[in-house]
């Protein structure tokens, strides 16, 4: 794979992933697609929906899954909202480096009508986003 293979990761206690205050996110990252030609992994964000066992209200760009509704040791662990008003990217390399190269990060490991209620958020999202740009096509 990479030569930093042999060698442990000093990022694992860190994260890349912030909220909208600029506060480190505990979880983990969420995979949208990966593109194989560009070697980019694209993913959103997501946080636990408690804090100190109080439901955590979503902001408008957010979407509850319950992780119920997700098999046992795959994605959530814990109710999460998956912050869908950005999508980031991330060279195949780094990625792996940082998370690991395990499938249970993949969006697709959800229900489908969860993965496409993820992905018509981030349409909603973008869509508004470039609305308020002052850009209608």
């Amino acid at each position: 794979m990479s030569e930093f293979k042999n060698y442990p990761s000093c990022f694992k206690e860190y994260t890349i992933i912030f909220n909208v205050y600029g506060e480190p996110i505990n979880e983990h990252p969420v995979v949208i697609w990966y593109n194989e030609y560009e070697g980019m992994y694209y993913f959103v964000k997501a946080r636990s929906a408690t804090k100190s066992g109080i439901k955590i209200p979503p902001f408008e760009t957010e979407t509850l899954i319950p992780a119920i509704l997700t098999s046992k040791k795959v994605l959530f662990y814990e109710d999460s909202l998956v912050d869908c008003s950005q999508i980031f990217r991330m060279n195949k390399y780094e990625f792996e480096i940082l998370y690991g190269n395990n499938d249970p990060l993949d969006v697709e490991l959800l229900p489908y009508p969860y993965v496409i209620k993820i992905i018509d958020k981030i349409e909603k999202n973008l869509e508004k986003r470039h609305l308020i740009n002052g850009c209608k096509n």
